[in-house]
C-alpha cells in the first residue's frame, strides 16, 4: 500500500514548475477576462477550498497540539484540492450554463498550491500543516 510516496528532489521540482506554468496560464486567462469575473464568485470559490479542507484541521492540529490528526482532516483535504473534484464542478456548472470566468479561482487556487507551496495531496502519516513533499 502506497501510505506515504516520497518524490525525489528532481522529480518534486519537476513537478513544481509544471503546475507554476499551469498557474502562469490559468492567470493570463484571469488577467484577460478581468471585466467577466465577478469578484464575489470569485473570491468563494478561492477560498471555499481551504475553508471545508485545510482550515479544519489546521485548527484542530493548532489547538490540540497533535501533529498527525484524525484521517478525516486529510480526506476532506485531499478531496477538495482535487482536480477530479474540479472537473466534475465545471461540468455541472457548464451543464447548467453557469461557468464563468470567475471559476478560474479553483485553477489558479489548486496550480499555486502545487506550484508555489509546493503542497500535494497529504498522506495519513504526515504532519497535517506541513507540505507533503
Amino acid at each position: 500500500m502506497l501510505t506515504n510516496i516520497k518524490f525525489n528532489t528532481n522529480t518534486f521540482w519537476l513537478l513544481r514548475i509544471e503546475f507554476f506554468a499551469l498557474l502562469v496560464v490559468s492567470l493570463i486567462l484571469f488577467y484577460q477576462h478581468l471585466q467577466d469575473i465577478n469578484w464575489i464568485h470569485f473570491a468563494f470559490f478561492f477560498a471555499i477550498i481551504d475553508l471545508i479542507g485545510y482550515l479544519p484541521g489546521y485548527f484542530y492540529v493548532k489547538y490540540t497540539k497533535q501533529t498527525v490528526p484524525s484521517r478525516y482532516f486529510y480526506i476532506l483535504y485531499n478531496i477538495t484540492h482535487n482536480f477530479v473534484l474540479f472537473f466534475m464542478v465545471a461540468f455541472i456548472l457548464w451543464q447548467l450554463n453557469l461557468l464563468t470566468w470567475s471559476f478560474l479561482a479553483v485553477p489558479i487556487h489548486l496550480f499555486g498550491d502545487r506550484g508555489l507551496l509546493g503542497n500535494f495531496y497529504k498522506p495519513f502519516t504526515s504532519p497535517f500543516t506541513e507540505p507533503t513533499i
